[in-house]
């Protein structure tokens, strides 16, 4: 896809939950926050569009901010294996989560388990 309709897509969410809080809807928890989630992950996994990395984690952020246990026990376990989820704590403010999420990525690619 190219980078100009992601960035696109990108931020349509942004803005949606900044100003609806979709993210925080039950029919959005429910529906699609698990394959918004999975398609965010593998991106950022396989650096498809490196360029837009900082907004893929500015949205990765949001997510899981809405349900920060859900990303954390629910979510996570089901792309990697649980010892590579171990080191990346439950952090809420966006600069240390992102962080730890860049320090996760990268100790993924190198157990060489980018997702189901």
């Amino acid at each position: 896809m190219p980078p100009s309709i992601v960035r696109e897509a990108l931020s349509v969410f942004d803005h949606l939950n900044q100003k609806h809080k979709i993210f925080n809807l039950g029919v959005f928890k429910t529906e699609l926050t698990a394959q918004l989630l999975r398609v965010l992950m593998q991106a950022l996994l396989s650096h498809t569009h490196a360029m837009l990395e900082d907004e893929m984690h500015r949205l990765l952020y949001a997510l899981a901010m809405s349900d920060m246990e859900g990303f954390f026990y629910s979510f996570l376990p089901t792309l990697v294996a649980p010892q590579l989820t171990a080191s990346w704590t439950p952090d809420t403010d966006r600069g240390t989560f992102t962080r730890h999420a860049r320090d996760f990525l990268d100790n993924v690619r190198a157990a060489g388990q980018s997702g189901s």
